[in-house]
């Protein structure tokens, strides 16, 4: 599509524009399953970048959009063993790297007419490039930007790439939005709240005797109660908090559906140690990485979501609200926006297994309740959570911006009147 070569006059009055999206990972993460519904939506219109190959950059390629797989440079790869002079070698190859990354980013922007970055190492490095080009961007935040998963300088980056970059921001839940507010300073009228829009039909068609045919596999009847918790096994997902309130109780099985991702192998070896500690092994069942959540997420009695840190959305919460099943949440983050405690989910304190305990004992006990907690929940989550409605709005506001940065081109206006600060590339 050579819509560059249009006026910017012409461009500023077409409803087709051109994307280069792009996104750090080649796992799938919350934020690459938020992006496939829009990337499949857009199709050939969005030139999709990704930094490296993984399950994520499969998905994408059977879509069928235009994808190149850029092999991303890692500062972290200048290693503390060694000399100095092998440490510099190491970040002057690394920065070089870096660097023919964002020519090549470069390159593919001036080809289109606006930068979507779905993650915050893509931001970096996606600012950058569009900021040669001359292209707008968006960044789509996935993320709580605090110290609690970022580093000081990893937080300083994003606030001068934000202030000087971004055209717009896109944050998936308020909390998100509140830190990145926070951290940069930028005007509410430069950011835009919306929460990650999921399908509801793959869990509407899942049959019970699929639901039963998979407690079979891991050796569990119809009838005994079962919590599962699913998503990647990292430690501030708080699985080892499942396990310690499973442990107190002994008449109830936990399913763990997820892997590993990012190296975080190291906590997923700790998570079986605990079970062997806590005598749970006939009791805790690791299925690893699933393509079938939905059916899974029916064959249990109730989903957990146990996170020690604030989650920036909460797919998870809304998946196990339209599996029809009562979800129990820490009370923290994005998950805030999506649970009213016992209306249509149980909020408990981030990090308390006992509170966890009592929240399982509550369900189990209570099953019309439960039932009736499930129905509302999936109710409250078919009409809040549309995936339609979700990919609409954030073509909306990319266009939106799209079209406003071109108009300005051709009046020679700029999109923020406030000055721009040079961020360090």
């Amino acid at each position: 599509m050579e819509l560059n070569r249009m006026s910017p006059r012409a461009r500023a009055n077409a409803s087709d524009f051109s994307y280069m999206v792009i996104d750090q990972s080649g796992e799938l993460g919350g934020a690459e399953l938020a992006l496939l519904p829009l990337l499949e939506h857009w199709g050939d219109r969005c030139q999709t970048v990704l930094f490296d190959n993984g399950p994520f950059a499969e998905r994408v390629a059977a879509l069928g959009v235009n994808m190149s797989v850029l092999v991303e440079a890692r500062l972290n790869s200048v290693r503390k063993r060694g000399g100095r002079l092998q440490r510099t070698v190491q970040g002057v190859a690394a920065m070089r790297a870096i660097r023919r990354q964002i020519d090549s980013l470069t390159e593919l922007a001036r080809r289109t007419d606006i930068v979507y970055a779905n993650t915050q190492k893509a931001l970096v490095l996606g600012a950058i490039a569009a900021k040669r080009a001359g292209k707008p961007v968006i960044w789509h935040a996935h993320d709580i930007m605090s110290r609690a998963h970022f580093s000081a300088l990893q937080l300083m980056i994003v606030r001068q790439i934000v202030r000087s970059r971004v055209d717009h921001v896109i944050a998936n839940s308020n909390a998100s939005a509140r830190a990145i507010q926070t951290l940069t300073g930028i005007a509410p009228d430069r950011i835009d709240v919306l929460p990650n829009g999921i399908a509801a039909a793959p869990f509407e068609s899942v049959t019970s005797a699929r639901c039963s045919a998979l407690r079979k596999s891991i050796g569990i009847g119809d009838d005994v109660f079962v919590a599962g918790i699913f998503g990647r096994l990292a430690k501030w997902k708080g699985v080892h908090v499942a396990l310690d309130a499973i442990a107190l109780q002994p008449l109830m099985h936990l399913v763990v559906v997820g892997g590993a991702l990012f190296g975080e192998h190291a906590y997923a070896a700790q998570l079986q140690k605990r079970v062997a500690e806590l005598g749970l092994d006939s009791r805790v069942h690791f299925v690893g990485f699933s393509n079938d959540v939905p059916a899974w997420m029916k064959a249990v009695d109730v989903v957990l979501h146990a996170s020690v840190s604030p989650e920036p959305f909460g797919r998870v919460v809304v998946e196990g609200m339209l599996a029809r099943r009562p979800v129990i949440a820490t009370a923290a983050g994005g998950v805030t926006d999506i649970i009213s405690h016992r209306e249509n989910g149980v909020l408990v304190a981030p990090g308390d297994p006992f509170a966890l305990a009592d929240a399982l004992a509550a369900v189990a006990s209570s099953p019309v309740w439960a039932r009736s907690l499930g129905d509302r929940a999936s109710e409250d989550a078919s009409q809040r959570y549309r995936l339609d409605v979700y990919v609409q709005s954030v073509s909306q506001i990319v266009l939106r911006v799209a079209t406003h940065a071109v108009r300005s081109v051709a009046s020679y206006e700029p999109l923020h009147a406030e000055p721009a600060a040079e961020a360090a590339a």
